[in-house]
């Protein structure tokens, strides 16, 4: 899981470019989970959420130091309605969880999927899933790295200023095995790069 930092980017040399996503558009497999009531309750720091309608069921995130974290995860082979429930499922953990990207194995399966939805370089909220996701490097002289403060709910109570690319592609598959390629810039690239992370087994500290 990614969480959104607050401290803005102390650099950015490139004009922000956005999203693209060829081939097909990353699906949006939670269109009917509603949010119907939202209170904080500030002196437990607790977030509860009443949800009308959703597909997915939220899971516990687990922890570093979990075995299933520290370990590259299996290639995806099925694309079925096992896999469409998982990514459901992880989208509601992550909503669940305040994130804005989840990576399979956070929640305990070792499958190389991960779900987003994370605004871009232009604050504009980009939401989807990547199967088998592949980072495509990028040239230094295309993306710049870019230093912000970066924290995940599987490592808690810890923050790290680290640097990351500002653009970042990533090439995969949706949910039914089409091929896709992300682009994103900003925050997002920055999501990219930490879920495909935790697919590899490794963490940002």
């Amino acid at each position: 899981h990614y969480r959104h930092g607050t401290q803005a980017p102390l650099v950015r040399r490139l004009r922000p470019r956005g999203i693209r996503h060829r081939a097909v558009e990353a699906a949006k497999p939670l269109a009917s989970y509603r949010i119907s009531s939202l209170n904080r309750k500030r002196d437990h720091q607790r977030m509860e959420i009443f949800v009308l309608d959703k597909h997915g069921a939220a899971h516990p995130i687990r922890y570093v130091g979990d075995p299933v974290l520290h370990h590259p995860c299996a290639e995806v082979t099925d694309f079925g309605d096992e896999l469409a429930q998982l990514i459901e499922d992880m989208f509601a953990s992550m909503y669940a969880a305040e994130g804005v990207g989840l990576a399979a194995n956070q929640i305990g399966i070792p499958l190389r999927v991960f779900v987003y939805d994370c605004p871009d370089a232009d604050e504009e909220k980009q939401l989807g899933h990547v199967v088998n996701p592949v980072l495509v490097d990028v040239p230094l002289t295309e993306s710049e790295l870019v230093e912000h403060d970066e924290g995940c709910l599987s490592v808690l109570g810890q923050r790290a200023n680290l640097a990351r690319p500002f653009l970042a592609v990533v090439r995969g598959a949706d949910k039914t095995g089409t091929p896709i390629e992300v682009e994103g810039t900003g925050m997002l690239a920055r999501c990219f790069h930490h879920e495909t992370d935790h697919l590899n087994g490794r963490f940002y500290i």
